[in-house]
């Protein structure tokens, strides 16, 4: 039988590639380009997603930090999948609720609420995925014998 070739990498090793890091390369990325998007097009990102600079300002700095991070360890990143989804959880909250001053402050509509409610899933879906992939990596582990610990 073949030998499966494993990123033998560990999390706090920046070469190790997880699900966070992946999350925040491409979610980072995203943010910088909705905000060039938002900067030099109108108040409406997609014709459906409502921006002002504010709202452009902090997709620029959380795609520098998700992209910053998914450079990291995936330790790092996981750190920054919980808390971006804490962050999110709470704008997607409040926006549904409709609190004025976040309202107005970020321009924010419905279709921008649905997707800080998509956003906030992402995240934790990042985060988790990281880690059970450690936990598992640990439980198949290669014993002193070479076999798997399962």
């Amino acid at each position: 039988m073949a030998d499966v070739v494993r990123n033998t990498a560990e999390p706090t090793n920046p070469a190790y590639v997880g699900p966070a890091k992946w999350v925040c390369w491409i979610l980072g990325a995203v943010f910088i380009l909705i905000a060039i998007l938002g900067f030099f097009g109108n108040d409406m990102v997609f014709g459906v997603f409502m921006v002002n600079a504010a709202h452009n300002w902090i997709h620029l700095i959380s795609g520098i930090v998700l992209l910053a991070m998914g450079f990291a360890t995936e330790v790092a990143a996981r750190s920054t999948c919980w808390t971006f989804a804490v962050i999110y959880g709470i704008i997607t909250i409040l926006g549904f609720l409709g609190v004025p001053w976040l309202v107005d402050l970020l321009e924010l509509n419905m279709a921008d609420n649905w997707l800080h409610l998509l956003l906030t899933i992402v995240f934790v879906g990042g985060a988790l995925a990281s880690q059970y992939q450690v936990r598992h990596r640990e439980r198949i582990a290669p014993t002193p014998t070479g076999r798997g610990g399962i």
